[in-house]
């Protein structure tokens, strides 16, 4: 597994935890390759409680990509504080293009990334 991978693995890994965090009953995940892009899918439920940090998580993910933020930072997703907004802002920034759409307590989030190897 090379970087790319692992990149891929973190933004997994800090996306499900930020659902469940969100209390979560049902999470789904689906991964694609396809050529030299992954396609990931994310449908989750969240508590009424966290509607306010699913609203801000939405707000990051029209962050950009950034690559050089990417190539600097990318091994330390995952390794904060669950509840840490910068780790959320830190995967927006490695996500790439996506489209989210939040609604009666769902969340829909399809991120489709370009692998550089």
């Amino acid at each position: 597994m090379d970087n790319e991978e692992r990149k891929v693995g973190k933004i997994i890994e800090e996306l499900t935890v930020f659902f469940l965090n969100s209390g979560a009953q049902n999470i789904e995940t689906e991964i694609k390759r396809e050529g030299r892009f992954i396609t990931l899918l994310f449908k989750s439920d969240f508590a009424s409680l966290y509607e306010q940090d699913v609203r801000k998580f939405e707000e990051y993910m029209n962050e950009p990509r950034n690559h050089g933020m990417e190539a600097m930072y990318w091994e330390l997703a995952g390794s904060g504080d669950t509840t840490d907004s910068s780790q959320l802002l830190l995967i927006a920034m490695m996500s790439g293009d996506h489209e989210i759409k939040v609604e009666d307590h769902h969340i829909e989030l399809t991120i489709r990334r370009a692998l550089w190897h």
